[in-house]
């Protein structure tokens, strides 16, 4: 999971992008992105349907609240099959924000 806390409050362009990296056509993986307890996306990448998916959201946060990116492991307990990459960005002040790495 890789978490990024508001560090203002303010309206958020939130993106994010999963990779399936494993070469094991029979393993998936379930990704998601989470404000709090709240779902903003969810999905399984798997070889035959997709091995990357990405997400676009605006949210409104208050400072502090938590963003997460989050991956399940594969199928039956198997290895981490994916990576992310996401980037929160305010909508009134960019210059405010860091990408998540």
């Amino acid at each position: 999971m890789v978490r990024w806390t508001a560090p203002a409050a303010a309206t958020y362009t939130v993106i994010a992008r999963f990779v399936r990296r494993s070469t094991n056509g029979l393993q998936s993986a379930e990704v998601g992105v989470l404000l709090g307890a709240a779902v903003l996306y969810d999905q399984w990448i798997t070889n035959d349907v997709s091995s990357a998916v990405s997400v676009t959201t605006t949210v409104a946060v208050a400072a502090g609240d938590h963003v997460d990116f989050v991956v399940g492991d594969g199928d039956g307990g198997n290895i981490q099959l994916t990576r992310s990459a996401s980037t929160p960005r305010s909508t009134p002040s960019p210059s405010t924000t860091r990408p998540v790495r």
